[in-house]
């Protein structure tokens, strides 16, 4: 369906700072965590995840989610193929919800990521209080997503357990394979 190479994937995952993007990242390559403990990103990290089952690789860049740092994302989106967009919102952060929406949506319209599967990453440790969290139905509203889109998917996921992390890598093997 989408247009990467059945070998490598190229992957960006963004959204806003302390969402959860490096802890996911690290969650995918090294499977096990031994730390959650992940200092603010500054610029960007790199790993090339192995697809768990299957022959793929994915190139993953983790882009910096400070609001002085996103304005560079398009630097880099207009100089990479991006085709698979993963897009980290947290589920603790709900004051950070309108914001996350607002650049989604923003992101969503960019003419180089519009043939990308966007793979919306839910993140939740699980550890805060109830009443601070959105819901799976709000952030799904806040970002205007509908189930009749098949390049959009709305994936509930734990970065630190890794819970719902191969929702993930089976949404980037039924697109591109």
């Amino acid at each position: 369906m989408g247009g990467a190479s059945s070998k490598n994937i190229k992957v960006m995952i963004v959204g806003n700072a302390d969402a959860g993007k490096t802890t996911l990242l690290y969650r995918m390559k090294l499977k096990n965590l031994k730390s959650s403990e992940f200092s603010t990103t500054t610029g960007f990290n790199f790993e090339n995840v192995a697809v768990p089952g299957s022959k793929q690789q994915l190139a993953v860049w983790d882009l910096a989610g400070t609001n002085e740092r996103q304005r560079y994302w398009k630097y880099f989106y207009e100089a990479v193929r991006v085709d698979v967009l993963l897009f980290v919102v947290s589920l603790d952060q709900k004051k950070k919800l309108p914001e996350a929406a607002k650049l989604f949506r923003f992101l969503r319209n960019e003419e180089r990521l519009r043939d990308s599967l966007k793979l919306i990453c839910v993140n939740s440790d699980d550890e805060r209080d109830f009443f601070s969290k959105s819901t799976l139905e709000e952030v799904g509203s806040a970002l205007g997503l509908t189930e009749k889109n098949p390049h959009e998917r709305l994936l509930p996921i734990n970065a630190i357990s890794g819970v719902g992390l191969d929702s993930v890598f089976l949404a980037i093997q039924d697109y591109y394979c």
